[in-house]
């Protein structure tokens, strides 16, 4: 079996192909929504089958997303205006607006505990765009979330598969799934409104199987945008930590 076919090119596949003895059961998967190599050159699946050679080859497409919940793929699937039945039912995803950078830690921490409280075994994931945002952010989430779930780094094989907080960058999340995804400064610079864009949000979309929300200082990207103005995402407030009793009564 071979996953992720819509980042092959013809040649590769070909290859592949040619490692076995024979192609009778081989079975290749992937969504085009999903496509983000953008210098794969994908030649699309009927054209993939006869330049192969695999006769009798037949393509079928899955329409029911066994992995998110129906608000999820409501989004998935307005972002690439496809159609497909998700069997659970769910929460709406929000998109949370924050003053500043503290403001965004507020709210990861909040929907991580939410998400941890509900789910004991839950797995959390915090995306960024950019994989040298990672680091400054699991320093500043890990004694937030100190005694509440683990904070760690997801990059390459240094992936941990267990309950806690992942934080990671975009390119590292393809293929996988988690309990929650929290995506950080959804803008239009980082998600912008191209083909390739639309891939991208999609495939990190459809990572998350009962929670998904946004947060960010800046205007949300036009491909949320238009979520956001369709009813599919809440925009919800700030959230203000409650002060300690001991902090109130504690002189200025």
């Amino acid at each position: 079996m071979l996953d992720e076919a819509q980042d092959f090119g013809a040649v590769e596949l070909a290859v592949i192909l040619g490692a076995v003895r024979s192609r009778t059961g081989v079975t290749i998967v992937g969504d085009l929504n999903q496509k983000i190599v953008p210098d794969a050159d994908f030649i699309g699946w009927d054209q993939l089958a006869a330049e192969l050679g695999i006769e009798g080859a037949t393509v079928t497409k899955l329409e029911i997303a066994h992995r998110s919940t129906r608000p999820i793929m409501a989004i998935a699937d307005a972002i690439v205006g496809d159609a497909s039945t998700a069997e659970r039912d769910g929460a709406v995803p929000t998109f949370v607006r924050a003053a500043d950078d503290d403001g965004v830690l507020d709210v990861i921490e909040a929907r991580a505990r939410a998400a941890i409280q509900s789910n004991p075994d839950a797995h959390v994931c915090v995306v960024v765009r950019s994989p040298d945002a990672v680091g400054a952010l699991v320093d500043a989430l890990a004694p937030r979330l100190r005694g509440v779930a683990a904070v760690r780094r997801g990059y390459n094989k240094e992936f941990v598969f267990t309950p806690g907080v992942t934080v990671t960058n975009f390119r590292q999340v393809k293929g996988l799934e988690f309990d929650a995804v929290v995506l950080v400064e959804p803008t239009e610079a980082q998600w912008p409104d191209t083909a390739q864009g639309r891939r991208d949000f999609y495939t990190l979309v459809t990572r998350a199987r009962d929670a998904l929300d946004f947060v960010g200082t800046g205007k949300p990207a036009a491909l949320l945008g238009r979520a956001i103005d369709a009813g599919l995402v809440t925009v919800a407030e700030e959230e203000v930590p409650a002060a300690e009793i001991e902090e109130i009564d504690q002189p200025l």
